[in-house]
C-alpha cells in the first residue's frame, strides 16, 4: 500500500470522531457502556459461534470434486446451505448437526456439502432454480444426485425430520443409480420444480401503462389492509420508494411521494428499528446492505419532501454503520451484525446487563461495500461534510484494486490486504460495482470512473449476457459441476441493476447497443415483474427511466477551476429524480465536447437538455436552480 494511501486512511480514521460530532451521529458508546461484538471473520467453512459439533462432519466445498466422489461412491450429495447471520441456521448447527446419529450418517452415506449463501449466492441461486426450496434466497438443506439431478429440498429441520430427509435421499439416490438407461434418463420423481430459465412468459409493450401497473401494485401494498409499512413498517426494496418519488415529481402527484414518506416514517415506528445503537434489524441480523439501501432512501426522501424526519433516520443508521460494522483499520465495510432479536428489543442499560453483543460478520462483500460507495457519495452531498465524500471515493478505488482480479473478474468476496477472495464472476458484484463507479463519475467528472464501467459492463456482455434469453445469467459458469438440472438462474434483482447502468452509460457515451440491451431485459421481465411483490419497485423505475429521457445537466469545464466545482456541485444538490450530471473537460475531452455540439472556447458553463433541445449556457451557480426549473418548465418532459 502506498504512503499516500496509508496517510489517506488514518486522515479517515482520525477524523471518524469528528465525523460524528459534524453529523450528530453520537458515535461514542454513552454514559452506560455497551458490549462490544465479536468480530467473525470470514472463511470458507464457519460454523455458529455456540456450541456445536457441526465441524465433525466431513464436509466438502460446492465444487466438481464432491460431485464425482459421489459418483462413484454412489451416495446422494447433502448440501447444507446456511448463513450464520441467521438465528436458525445457527440452531442447526448447534443441535440438528451436533445429533451423533445424524454426523454419522451424514459421513457414512452421503457427500455432505457446506455453503455459506451469503459468501457463495451463486450457489444458492443455482439449486434454487431447480428445487423446491422453502421461499427463495433462504437457506436449507437440499439432496442432489451425482448427474445434477434435484431429490429434495427442505428448511432446517430437526433430529428426527433430517432423519426421514436422508431415508429419502439415499432411497432415491438409489432409485437414479439403478436405471437401466443412465440417471439423467430416470423419470423426475420427487421435488422438481419449473426453471425460470425455461420459462417464456408473454411479454408486453414497455409503456407508462407497464409502469402505472407497478405503481397501483406498491400503493396497494403500502397503503392497503392486510399489509405494508402501516401493518409491519417493512420495505424490502428501496427502489419502490425512489419510484414514488420519481413519480410524484415528475408527474405532479404528491400523493406518491406522501406514500412514499410516510412509508420511511413507519419504518422507525416497527420494532425492529434499534433505538439504541440505529439502523434496523430483521432475522438476518443488521445487514449492511439493507442498512445502506434504507439511509439512501431517507436521504433522497428528504431532498423530495424536506421532512425533518428522514436525515435523522438517515443519521441514525449511518451511526450504526460507522460503529459497529467500519473497520478503520482498511477503511471498509463488514459484512452486517448477526440476528438476535431479544437482544436489539432491550434498552440501554439491558445491553449493558446482557454482556454480549451480536457477534458482526467481518467478511468484506464487494457489492454490500458498493452500495456503501453510493451512500457516501449521497451522504456527503445532502448532509454537506466531505469527509463521507472522501470516504466513499477511497473505498472504491480499494474495491478496484482489490475486488477486480488480474483477469478483470469481480470477486464477490474480497480482502482488502491480501487481495482478491472467492466467488468471482458473479453479475450482480460486477452491476453494483459499476454503478458506484457511475455515481463517482457523476460526482467528480473524473473520466476513469467512467472508463472502469464500461469495462465491467463490457465484460458481462461478453460472458455472461444471453442472447437467447435477453437476460445475464448469475454467474460467468466457470465453476460450475456438469449436472443436467442445475442451470444457472437469472437474478430479476441484478439485471434490473444491470439494466440501469447499461442506460446510464448510454447517456453518458451515447452509444445506442446499451440501450437496446437495457430494453431487451425490461422487455423479457415485463410480463413477469408482479411475482416479485414490493421487488417489482426496481422494475418499475428502471422502466420509467428507460422511458423518460433524463434531463441532463452538461458541465463544460475545466474540473480544476473553482467555477466548474461549483457548477458541478449546484447541479448534483439540485433535487431532480432521474437527472443526469455529466463534466466534460474541453481541453482533455475535446473531441467529445465538440461531438455533442458544446462550445469548447468558453468559461465553465452549464447546458441544461431536455430531449434534443439544450438551454443557453448558464455561467453563474446560483442561478442553476432556477434556471434548469424554468428550462425543464418551458420545454416539458419527453
Amino acid at each position: 500500500m502506498g504512503s499516500e494511501r496509508l496517510r489517506h486512511r488514518v486522515l479517515l480514521a482520525v477524523s471518524a470522531v469528528l465525523l460524528c460530532t459534524v453529523l450528530s451521529l453520537s458515535c461514542g458508546r454513552g454514559e452506560i457502556e455497551l458490549p462490544e461484538p465479536e468480530i467473525i471473520e470470514g472463511a470458507e467453512m464457519r460454523f455458529s459461534p455456540g456450541a456445536n459439533r457441526a465441524s465433525l462432519i466431513d464436509w466438502e466445498p460446492w465444487g466438481r470434486q464432491a460431485f464425482e466422489r459421489a459418483g462413484r461412491q454412489e451416495r446422494p450429495v447433502v448440501l447444507v446451505m446456511t448463513a450464520l447471520p441467521i438465528r436458525e441456521a445457527r440452531q442447526f448447527d448447534e443441535t440438528t448437526l451436533s445429533d451423533s446419529l445424524i454426523i454419522e450418517r451424514l459421513n457414512r452415506e452421503c457427500v455432505p456439502i457446506r455453503v455459506d449463501i451469503e459468501r457463495h449466492p451463486e450457489v444458492k441461486r443455482l439449486v434454487w432454480s431447480g428445487a423446491l426450496v422453502p421461499k427463495e434466497g433462504e437457506p436449507g438443506i437440499v439432496s442432489i444426485h451425482a448427474s445434477g439431478q434435484l431429490i429434495q429440498a427442505a428448511g432446517f429441520l430437526d433430529p428426527p425430520g433430517t432423519e426421514e430427509f436422508l431415508d429419502y435421499a439415499v432411497e432415491t439416490n438409489m432409485f437414479y443409480e439403478r436405471w437401466p438407461e443412465g440417471p439423467g434418463q430416470a423419470p423426475v420423481i420427487a421435488w422438481e420444480q419449473p426453471l425460470i430459465m425455461r420459462r417464456r412468459v408473454q411479454t408486453r409493450e414497455l409503456s407508462n401503462d407497464l409502469v402505472d401497473r407497478v405503481a397501483a401494485s406498491l400503493r396497494s401494498a403500502l397503503s392497503g389492509p392486510g399489509g405494508g409499512p402501516g401493518q409491519d413498517g417493512k420495505v424490502r426494496d428501496p427502489s419502490a420508494i425512489s419510484l414514488l418519488l420519481y413519480l410524484g415529481h415528475t408527474r405532479g402527484e404528491e400523493s406518491l411521494a406522501v406514500l412514499a414518506s410516510d412509508a420511511l416514517v413507519s419504518v422507525r415506528e416497527a420494532g425492529y428499528w434499534d433505538e439504541v445503537e440505529g439502523g434496523v434489524s430483521g432475522p438476518g441480523g443488521k445487514n449492511l446492505a439493507i442498512n445502506a439501501d434504507l439511509a439512501l432512501s431517507y436521504l433522497e426522501a428528504w431532498e423530495a419532501t424536506g421532512k425533518e424526519d428522514h436525515p435523522r433516520a438517515a443519521r441514525d443508521i449511518l451511526r450504526f454503520l460507522l460503529t459497529v460494522l467500519y473497520d478503520e483499520n482498511i477503511d471498509a465495510f463488514r459484512a452486517g451484525q448477526f440476528g438476535d432479536e431479544a437482544y436489539f428489543a432491550l434498552d440501554r442499560a439491558g445491553r449493558s446487563e446482557a454482556g454480549a453483543a451480536p457477534p458482526v460478520d467481518g467478511t468484506l462483500y464487494t457489492d454490500r461495500n458498493a452500495r456503501m460507495v453510493s451512500l457516501g457519495l449521497k451522504a456527503g452531498l445532502v448532509l454537506q461534510n466531505e469527509t463521507w465524500t472522501e470516504r466513499a471515493l477511497g473505498l472504491l478505488d480499494d474495491l478496484w484494486d482489490r475486488a477486480v482480479g488480474e483477469d478483470g473478474r469481480v470477486y464477490h468476496v474480497f480482502d482488502i490486504e491480501r487481495g482478491a477472495g472467492s466467488a468471482p464472476g458473479l453479475v450482480a458484484d460486477g452491476m453494483w460495482l459499476a454503478r458506484a463507479l457511475l455515481d463517482a463519475y457523476a460526482y467528480t467528472g473524473v473520466p476513469r470512473y467512467l472508463l472502469r464501467a464500461r469495462q465491467l459492463v463490457d465484460r458481462a456482455l461478453e460472458e455472461q449476457w444471453q442472447e437467447t434469453a435477453d437476460v445475464f445469467v448469475a454467474h460467468s459458469g466457470e465453476s460450475w459441476p456438469p449436472a443436467a438440472a442445475l442451470v444457472n438462474n437469472p437474478s430479476f434483482d441484478a439485471n434490473l441493476v444491470g439494466a440501469l447502468v447499461l442506460l446510464r452509460l448510454n447517456w453518458c457515451t451515447e452509444e445506442p447497443m446499451y440501450r437496446d440491451v437495457a430494453r431487451r431485459i425490461l422487455t423479457r421481465w415485463s410480463g413477469d415483474w408482479g411475482r416479485f411483490g414490493d421487488r417489482a419497485g426496481a422494475y418499475g423505475l428502471v422502466l420509467q427511466r428507460y422511458l423518460d429521457y433524463p434531463v441532463r445537466m452538461m458541465i463544460i469545464g475545466s474540473p480544476e477551476e473553482a467555477q466548474t466545482r461549483a457548477l458541478l456541485r449546484e447541479s448534483l444538490r439540485l433535487y431532480e429524480p432521474g437527472k443526469h450530471v455529466q463534466l466534460l473537460d474541453p481541453k482533455s475531452e475535446r473531441e467529445e465536447v465538440e461531438a455533442r455540439g458544446f462550445p469548447t472556447d468558453m468559461d465553465p458553463a452549464i447546458f441544461v437538455c431536455v430531449g434534443r433541445a439544450c438551454s443557453a449556457p448558464i455561467l453563474d451557480a446560483e442561478e442553476v436552480a432556477a434556471s434548469v426549473s424554468s428550462f425543464v418548465e418551458q420545454m416539458g418532459r419527453e
